[in-house]
C-alpha cells in the first residue's frame, strides 16, 4: 500500500481551523485522514490540540473572535441594526463560548479516535505447521509457532505493552525499565521488562509452559506470582491450579526457535511430542516405544523435513514408520 504523504503546515492550519470551529467538511475529511493514518499523525495532532488550548484567551484575541462573528452577521444582514458599542460585551461573551465550544469539539474528536484505537485490536494467525515473525511498534520480535494466535491493542505503545496469546510463541522484548511487558494466556499472565522468554498455551491443552532465555520475568495465575531465572521453565497445571519448575538446557530452545532443529537429551516420548507441535502432525508411539527411557540426542540443519527427522532417529532408536495423512504412527523394529 502507498504511502500517504502530508503537508504537515497545512494539517497543521486545518487542526487550527477545526479546533476553533471553522472548517469546511471537505478540510475537516482530509484532517480525519490525516490523524487516522499513524500513530505519529495522531502524536502530532493531540501536540497541536495542546497548543491550541494553551494559547492565552487575551482581549485582543477576544476582540478578534468578536469581529469574525460581527461580519458573518454583517453579510447576513443582521448587523444593520446592531451598535457594538451597545453589544460588545454581548458579543465578546459569544465569541469566548465559540471558542470553549470548538476546544470541547476538538477534544471530542481526539478522544473519539483514542477510543476507536483502544478498542481496535490486530491478529496475527498462524496455521499448523506454520510460523510468522511479528514485530510490535515497540520493537519487541514476536516468532508465533503453529496454530497459535497473537492479538494487541491498536494502541500498543511504550505505556501499554500487553498482548494476549493462545498456542506458542517466542518473544524478545525490546527493554524498558520504567514499563512492563505483558502477555496474557487465559487468566494466567506473564509478566517482564525486558528479556528473551517463549510460551505455550494451546487452549485444548491443560498445561501452559513458559522457559526464560535471558533477563527475569514473573509468570501470575490466580493464586499468585511465581519469578523465573534464566533457564529455568515454568508449567502451570490450568485445572490443578498447579506450578512446578524445571531447569532446561536454553541451547536446545534457542535452536528451535532460530529454526534449526536441535533435540538435547531428550526422550523419545518428549521427542515426539515436539516434533508434532512443530510439524503439524500427530505421533503416537507403541508401548515398547513410550516406555523406552533412552535419552537421545538429534541435531540437524534448517528446514529438515519430517522425513529427515524420522530417518536420523531410526539410526538412535530402530523405528517403523507408519504414515496416514496428517497421521504417524511409531512402532520399535
Amino acid at each position: 500500500m502507498e504511502e500517504m504523504k502530508f503537508d504537515q503546515e497545512e494539517m497543521r492550519r486545518l487542526a487550527g481551523r477545526y479546533f476553533a470551529g471553522e472548517i469546511a467538511a471537505e478540510e475537516e475529511r482530509e484532517l480525519f485522514r490525516f490523524v487516522t493514518s499513524d500513530a505519529a499523525c495522531r502524536r502530532q495532532f493531540a501536540a497541536w490540540r495542546l497548543e491550541w488550548e494553551a494559547m492565552p484567551a487575551s482581549d485582543a484575541a477576544t476582540d478578534r473572535d468578536w469581529r469574525r462573528l460581527r461580519s458573518r452577521i454583517r453579510l447576513q444582514g443582521s448587523a444593520r441594526s446592531a451598535r457594538p458599542g451597545r453589544f460588545a460585551a454581548v458579543w465578546r461573551a459569544a465569541a469566548a463560548v465559540a471558542v470553549v465550544c470548538a476546544t470541547f469539539f476538538g477534544a471530542r474528536l481526539y478522544d473519539r479516535l483514542l477510543l476507536e484505537r483502544a478498542t481496535e485490536r490486530y491478529t496475527v494467525t498462524t496455521k499448523s505447521g506454520d510460523r510468522s515473525t511479528v514485530c510490535l511498534p515497540d520493537g519487541t520480535q514476536v516468532r508465533l509457532n503453529g496454530s497459535s494466535t497473537l492479538t494487541y491493542p491498536a494502541n500498543f505503545n511504550a505505556t501499554n505493552r500487553s498482548v494476549e496469546l493462545s498456542g506458542a510463541a517466542y518473544f524478545d522484548v525490546s527493554p524498558d525499565e520504567k514499563h512492563r511487558f505483558e502477555v496474557k494466556v487465559g487468566n494466567c499472565s506473564v509478566v517482564v521488562k525486558g528479556t528473551k522468554f517463549d510460551v505455550t498455551a494451546y487452549p485444548d491443552d491443560s498445561l501452559i509452559t513458559t522457559t526464560l532465555l535471558e533477563g527475569a520475568v514473573g509468570f501470575t495465575a490466580p493464586r499468585g506470582e511465581t519469578l523465573l531465572r534464566p533457564g529455568e521453565s515454568l508449567t502451570y497445571d490450568r485445572f490443578a491450579e498447579t506450578t512446578a519448575i524445571t531447569h532446561v538446557n536454553t541451547a536446545q530452545y534457542l535452536a528451535r526457535i532460530e529454526g534449526r532443529i536441535e533435540f538435547i537429551d531428550v526422550t523419545i516420548v518428549q521427542l515426539c511430542e515436539s516434533l508434532s507441535s512443530l510439524y503439524g502432525v500427530e505421533i503416537t508411539l507403541d508401548d515398547r516405544l513410550r516406555a523406552d527411557g533412552t535419552f537421545i540426542t538429534i541435531r540437524l540443519s534448517n528446514q529438515e523435513s519430517l522425513d529427515s527427522v524420522l530417518k536420523a532417529l531410526d539410526l538412535i532408536v530402530p523405528v517403523s514408520v507408519h504414515r496416514q495423512g496428517p497421521s504417524v504412527r511409531l512402532s520399535a523394529k
